[in-house]
């Protein structure tokens, strides 16, 4: 994109966007490493996991992956360990401020996750921040995961928002293809999980925001930027 461009509602990803959840998500994981005799790992270890959902995170946690014939009861264990874990969510700095504007300024907003659904709304219920979300699309069937854009199709549907008027904010690949395939602008949240060493400038997203509140200003029209190259490193 070349020119400022003015939107008028807003898409986010959960996990590594709005809610840092690397530290329950680990918790649970090095739950279950505790239950079979290893030691917990460093919540920092999970950190870029945490963005890729229980796979991933079981990966590093148990070096078990999803083609594993342990790998869905390892899933459904995870999922318990979780649930008692996040009845208090932590959202990133800024993330209040950033939906107090948004319903100050009357923008529509909603969540797209590839967290399941019952937990996606766990969340918005136990979060007071992200209570005014006007729709919560999780994982859950009849809804491919991202990077396929069914998830953020069905917010644009139940918002009744236009794609071209609609911004997506995330922190992963999957989130910049998905908002693309979607046809809405894509925002790449550089506080999140991103993988080491990742080239971000590859995922070629149409926006960049530092912090959350940076959401805003892309919303009122601000031109596409990059930040100093040493800050993508």
């Amino acid at each position: 994109m070349s020119e400022p461009i003015h939107l008028s509602a807003v898409l986010f990803d959960m996990d590594g966007t709005l809610v840092d959840s690397a530290g329950d998500l680990a918790a649970a994981v090095n739950d279950l490493r505790v239950l079979r005799g290893l030691p917990p790992l460093p919540a920092a270890r999970f950190r870029a996991a945490a963005s890729v959902g229980s796979s991933a995170l079981l990966q590093v946690g148990l070096g078990v992956s999803a083609g594993d014939p342990h790998f869905p009861s390892l899933r459904s264990e995870f999922f318990k360990a979780y649930e008692k874990r996040c009845a208090n969510p932590a959202l990133f700095p800024g993330v209040d401020a950033l939906t107090r504007g948004l319903a100050a300024e009357g923008i529509p907003w909603g969540i797209v996750t590839n967290k399941p659904q019952a937990f996606a709304e766990a969340i918005v219920e136990n979060a007071p921040a992200l209570r005014a979300t006007r729709v919560v699309i999780g994982a859950r069937p009849g809804i491919a995961p991202k990077p396929a854009p069914d998830g953020i199709l069905a917010a644009l549907k139940a918002l009744g928002a236009s794609s071209r008027k609609t911004a997506y904010a995330g922190d992963d690949r999957r989130d910049v293809d998905a908002a693309r395939r979607a046809g809405c602008t894509s925002i790449l949240a550089l506080w999140g999980y991103h993988p080491e060493g990742a080239d971000l400038r590859s995922w070629e997203p149409d926006f960049t925001a530092d912090s959350p509140l940076e959401i805003l200003q892309v919303l009122h029209g601000f031109p596409p930027r990059w930040p100093e190259p040493n800050q993508l490193d």
